[in-house]
């Protein structure tokens, strides 16, 4: 799994963020941004989460690069 939060989402409080990650089974990678909720209005968000998923993938092997 693959789990990405953003430290300042008001949308997603830190305690129920914290607590998905807790329930979350291994193996997984866990990414805490520095950075709020994701939103059309925050398009360079939205490319670096996509980049850093598809990055996960790539080592993985997973998808081909």
């Amino acid at each position: 799994f693959l789990v990405i939060n953003g430290r300042t989402d008001h949308q997603i409080p830190e305690p129920c963020w914290q607590k998905f990650q807790q329930l979350t089974p291994k193996p997984k990678t866990v990414m805490i941004l520095d950075a709020g909720h994701m939103h059309p209005s925050k398009p360079e968000l939205t490319l670096r989460v996509v980049e850093i998923s598809r990055q996960w993938l790539i080592e993985r092997n997973a998808i081909n690069p």
